[in-house]
């Protein structure tokens, strides 16, 4: 088990060459002759209090070929809280905060584990815990138990599968995680072929940033999702560097690494940066940290976690909370 020992890693992990891809399951079912949708874009906004060991979530995605109903799930380690974001912040975020800067430019839930008692025998293996109508999205907040009840839920409601998904749903339900489902339902015949989400907000428990990077392998033959960019901006009071595991497809071996390049940090966060419903969310000595995803394809790489990038003086009892989740970070851990 890892524990926080990622923290010794931080100066020494691989930094990942600078090719790259995007985040979450992901599934929809074409109309007759149609192309599946496909995340073409993704910009992500992380909020993260260490102590209160909250993240805030906030995504817009961007999707092609989204003519035809679809949807995408997200998987988080505590029971989330689901929200639609009024005024997305990311035209704001880029502006403000851009991924890099000229010369000589200047700029200014409760933790893992600490989920709800579980059910009762008789629970169903598959529990809905709330549902959400976001813009043209319906969000299911689920608790699963047993990875093929998941698989039969999605398919019911609209979000087909495949072999590879399901491997994927099983690697999260092992690790009793909860879950985001968000099916599009405004799809319509000659609807525009991009379509960008609403802004989503999912705030759950976790002590360090946490994103939900890992994909399964693709099938024999199939060819890896498309590429997709990314960029994430971090609001912390900690600086922190990203880390995940990232396994070899020929040698198998698995290493250390950072998954996404790493832009210019921020230390000041103007005022009216965010919308006061996020502004709200912001701890008091945060600052800014810009990354993007670059790479051509995910397929080897574990979820992502923003440790520190220094050792905090509560480092001790951190660590044992990270225990938790990570597993999570290591799919052969898993699996």
């Amino acid at each position: 088990m890892w524990r926080f020992a990622c923290l010794a890693l931080v100066g020494a992990v691989a930094l990942v060459p600078t090719d790259a891809d995007a985040c979450g399951g992901f599934f929809g079912p074409p109309a007759e002759g149609a192309r599946f949708p496909s995340l073409g874009y993704e910009q992500t906004l992380l909020i993260h209090d260490p102590a209160t060991e909250k993240e805030h979530f906030i995504r817009e995605v961007t999707f092609d070929n989204a003519s035809t109903s679809f949807g995408f799930v997200v998987p988080t380690p505590t029971r989330p809280e689901v929200a639609k974001v009024e005024k997305s912040p990311f035209d704001k975020l880029r502006t403000t905060f851009p991924f890099a800067v000229e010369p000589m430019a200047t700029g200014g839930g409760g933790p893992p584990g600490s989920r709800a008692a579980s059910a009762g025998a008789g629970a169903p293996p598959v529990q809905v815990l709330e549902v959400k109508q976001i813009g043209s999205f319906t969000a299911f907040v689920l608790k699963a138990d047993d990875a093929g009840a998941l698989q039969d839920w999605l398919r019911k409601n609209k979000l087909t599968s495949t072999k590879e998904a399901d491997r994927w749903l099983a690697h999260y339900v092992t690790q009793k995680f909860y879950w985001v489902a968000m099916r599009y339902d405004g799809a319509k015949k000659g609807a525009p072929p991009k379509l960008t989400s609403e802004t989503v907000r999912i705030s759950f428990g976790t002590p360090a940033p946490y994103y939900p990077y890992y994909e399964p392998d693709p099938a024999p033959g199939q060819a890896p999702l498309p590429r997709r960019l990314m960029d994430l901006w971090v609001i912390s009071p900690e600086a922190v560097t990203p880390v995940a595991v990232y396994k070899d497809s020929a040698t198998r071996a698995s290493s250390w690494v950072r998954p996404l390049k790493e832009g210019h940090p921020w230390s000041n966060i103007p005022a009216d940066t965010l919308a006061p419903a996020l502004a709200a969310l912001i701890p008091k000595g945060s600052h800014v940290q810009t990354f993007q995803d670059q790479k051509v394809s995910r397929i080897g790489y574990g979820d992502i976690l923003f440790a520190p990038a220094s050792a905090p003086a509560d480092a001790g009892a951190r660590a044992g909370k990270l225990d938790s989740i990570a597993a999570v970070l290591d799919p052969e851990q898993a699996l």
